[in-house]
């Protein structure tokens, strides 16, 4: 069985890998937009 300890840091991992998913995500979405701009003037 898992303690509350357990439970907290697989949240706090959970959490934290989600938010890196979001910020590449986010940075891909702007890198594509600057990408699209150059080709695009």
């Amino acid at each position: 069985m898992m303690n509350t300890d357990n439970i907290l840091t697989a949240l706090l991992k959970c959490s934290l890998a989600n938010q890196i998913v979001s910020v590449c995500i986010i940075m891909a979405y702007i890198a594509d937009i600057a990408i699209a701009s150059l080709e695009f003037p």
